[in-house]
């Protein structure tokens, strides 16, 4: 499989604000290097060195950049055109000044290159002392009773490592998922579906526009010996899925949670229980407020590193 590294040169001012344009683009994971950090970093530990080497300091006068790998398919196309669309309409902005020049360039990999970047950073998550998520190739030990949770996430977002993914994993491990049903809307690599899986749940509906995502959730099911209680389909939710189900998880962003309101509820139980991610800390109450308005009551929030899940459930009649 091919990809192109699409980099956004950018500045540190512009960093957090470029991010937040992605992922409502749907761009569910990104990698960023951000020159003041090292500026930081150098200004706090070098009064401490003998010596530093002449590369490293080169780093400090780096541009700030993001980059993000989109495979070479229709859909990475469609993703890049609208990344570049919106990079446009952010240089006439009234905050321009502050993104840097948001220039794109890209090149292109394959797959090997994609899965060594993962490899470097991805380590074992103890998520409870019910689940961990552990790397495919890393070593791990459980405790008494812990479910290990194997990943290789490929292209798919979703490794348990962000907050968004790890805040739905406490509140699958905190369940009782015994015999329960499980619909999870834009599943990327099928993590969520699959820990519910390992933690008692009986089946698992995973459902997400990207294709190479449900092809990594079968993948992982099968990594995880719960291929047969799985299935994973590309496509939107309305179209595509039937039925109710006991949990639905829904760790996307904020904007299509609120598309997404209006119809969820047609695929819970009055019973079911909600879980929504991938939320910014700052549009919590945004998304608290329109859940209510779509019949749904708030449970619990969780909330880390400026990142929100909700637990709601349909309002009883």
């Amino acid at each position: 499989m091919k990809y192109r590294e699409i980099t956004i040169h950018t500045a540190s001012t512009g960093i957090e604000m470029v991010s937040n344009e992605l992922i409502a683009l749907g761009v569910g994971g990104f990698e960023i290097v951000d020159s003041q950090d090292f500026s930081e970093f150098l200004e706090s530990t070098t009064p401490h060195w003998d010596y530093v080497d002449d590369e490293l300091l080169k780093l400090k006068d780096a541009e700030s950049v993001i980059r993000i790998y989109l495979p070479e398919n229709a859909q990475g196309q469609s993703t890049f055109a609208m990344i570049a669309s919106r990079m446009e309409q952010l240089k006439s902005s009234a905050y321009s000044h502050l993104y840097g020049s948001l220039e794109i360039t890209e090149v292109g990999r394959d797959d090997s290159q994609w899965t060594d970047v993962w490899k470097k950073y991805y380590k074992p998550i103890v998520i409870s002392s019910r689940l961990a998520v552990v790397p495919e190739w890393e070593e791990y030990t459980p405790t008494e009773g812990q479910a290990v949770l194997r990943m290789d996430p490929g292209a798919a977002f979703g490794t348990g490592s962000h907050e968004t993914t790890a805040l739905c994993l406490k509140y699958l491990s905190d369940m009782s998922l015994a015999g329960k049903s499980v619909l999870d809307v834009g599943c990327g690599s099928g993590i969520l579906g699959i820990a519910a899986l390992l933690l008692g749940a009986e089946s698992n509906l995973g459902i997400d526009i990207d294709e190479l995502a449900v092809k990594a959730g079968g993948e992982n099911a099968a990594r995880n010996g719960v291929a047969e209680k799985s299935e994973f389909v590309a496509g939107n939710l309305v179209d595509k899925v039937e039925g109710c189900y006991d949990v639905v998880c829904a760790n996307i962003v904020a904007d299509v949670i609120k598309m997404l309101l209006g119809d969820i509820g047609r695929f819970m139980k009055e019973t079911s229980v909600l879980i929504l991610s991938g939320i910014i800390e700052e549009r919590t109450d945004e998304i608290i407020q329109a859940a209510a308005q779509h019949g749904f009551v708030l449970c619990d929030k969780q909330t880390e590193r400026g990142w929100s899940a909700l637990l709601v459930r349909k309002e009883a009649k």
